[in-house]
C-alpha cells in the first residue's frame, strides 16, 4: 500500500488548484491512498485545475458594469465604457485612490479583484454672439456651474436687451438660475435706439460686483440721470452685507434714494464679518458662590433692628411705671 507521510503536503503551483494524484499521465484514474496497494515502483501524476477569478467593476456613479470571470494568466476582457452625466470616463484603476491604472493588454489578475472607474468633470465653452456689437470673449464653465454675466456689448444705433439661448431670441438666459450642461452660444438681442436720440448714448447699464457674494443681475437699458431700484442684497457665507459702493476701494457709498446714474458704471459690494453675540455683563458685584456672607449680613441687620424695637418698648414701659 502506498501511504502519505504524516507531514506530507499537497504540492503548490502558482495559478492552479491541486486536485489529487493519478495513476496515469492522462489523469483519468485517481489513486486511492486508503485502499490501493503497490507491488512495484509506481509513479503518480499530479492533477491541476487552472484557477479562475471574478473581476468586479466599481463605476463610481456611472452606469453599472457586470462582473466577469477570467482564468489565471489570461487578460480581463475590457468592458464597454460606463456613462456618467457631466463627466468623461478616464479608464479603470486597480485601487480606490485611482493612482494605478489597469492595462487590459498587459495586466493579469491573480485573485478576485475590483477595478475602479475614474472620471473627469466636463468643462464647456460658452460663446457670445454679439451680432455686430463689441466682442465679448468666450469663457469656460464646469458642468453644472453657472456662467458669469459679462459686460453688455455696445452697438451704434442700438440698445442691448439681453442674452438669449436661441438664435430666434425667444428664450432669455437667466444668469442667476441657469447652469451649463453642454457647450453653449448665447445670442445678443438688440432694439433700435430711440428715434429722438438716434443712438444708445442716452441709455446706460449698472453692473454689480458682489466681491465674492452671490450674483446680482446687471441693470441694462437705463435712462441717464435716473434713480435705480435697489436689488436684493447678495449673500456670502460668514459675512454680512454692508451696502453698495461706487469705487473698488469701498470709500463712496451709493444712495439708492438720492443718487442717479449718469453713465455706465459698476457698484461694489462691501462686506463685514458676522457679528458675534456680545457677552452680557452687569456692573453690580456678584454674590459669593455659597451665599453665606450675604445671609450673615442680613441676619445681623435683622438682629439689630429687633434689638432696637425691644429696647424702645422696654424704655416706654419703664417710663410708665415711674409715672
Amino acid at each position: 500500500m502506498v501511504k502519505k507521510y504524516p507531514n506530507q503536503r499537497d504540492p503548490i503551483r502558482e495559478g492552479y488548484q491541486f486536485v489529487g494524484w493519478y495513476h496515469d499521465d492522462t489523469l483519468t484514474q485517481k489513486w486511492d491512498f486508503e485502499t490501493e496497494l503497490s507491488t512495484k515502483d509506481t509513479t503518480l501524476h499530479a492533477k491541476w485545475l487552472l484557477n479562475s477569478y471574478q473581476v468586479h467593476f466599481e463605476s463610481n456613479g456611472g452606469t453599472v458594469i457586470p462582473s466577469t470571470t477570467t482564468e489565471h494568466g489570461m487578460p480581463v476582457t475590457k468592458p464597454i465604457d460606463p456613462i456618467r452625466i457631466g463627466y468623461t470616463f478616464d479608464g479603470w484603476y486597480q485601487n480606490k485612490d485611482l493612482s494605478t491604472p489597469w492595462n487590459f493588454d498587459k495586466d493579469y489578475p491573480t485573485s478576485e479583484m475590483t477595478l475602479y472607474a475614474k472620471w473627469n468633470l466636463n468643462t464647456y465653452t460658452v460663446s457670445f454672439e454679439t451680432y455686430g456689437g463689441t466682442e465679448v470673449p468666450s469663457t469656460t464653465v464646469s458642468h453644472g456651474e453657472k456662467v458669469s454675466q459679462p459686460h453688455d456689448p455696445i452697438r451704434d444705433g442700438y440698445r442691448f436687451v439681453g442674452w438669449y439661448q436661441d438664435e430666434g431670441l425667444m428664450i432669455l438666459w437667466d444668469f442667476e438660475m441657469s447652469s451649463v450642461d453642454e457647450a453653449l452660444t448665447l445670442h445678443a438681442k438688440w432694439n433700435p435706439a430711440d428715434s429722438e436720440s438716434g443712438s444708445t448714448n442716452d441709455t446706460v447699464s449698472v453692473y454689480f460686483d458682489s466681491n465674492g457674494g452671490s450674483n446680482v443681475t446687471t441693470l441694462s437699458g437705463l435712462k441717464k440721470d435716473t434713480l435705480i431700484l435697489q436689488p436684493e442684497d447678495p449673500r456670502r457665507d460668514g459675512y454680512t452685507f454692508d451696502g453698495w459702493y461706487t469705487d473698488a476701494s469701498l470709500t463712496r457709498p451709493w444712495n439708492f434714494e438720492m443718487d442717479t446714474v449718469h453713465q455706465t458704471m459698476t457698484l461694489y459690494a462691501k462686506w463685514g464679518p458676522v457679528n458675534k453675540t456680545p457677552d452680557v455683563t452687569t456692573s453690580q458685584p456678584s454674590l459669593p458662590a455659597t451665599g453665606v456672607q450675604s445671609t450673615y449680613q442680613v441676619m445681623v441687620g435683622l438682629t439689630f433692628i429687633l434689638m432696637g424695637i425691644t429696647l424702645k418698648h422696654a424704655t416706654r414701659k419703664r417710663r410708665n411705671l415711674d409715672a
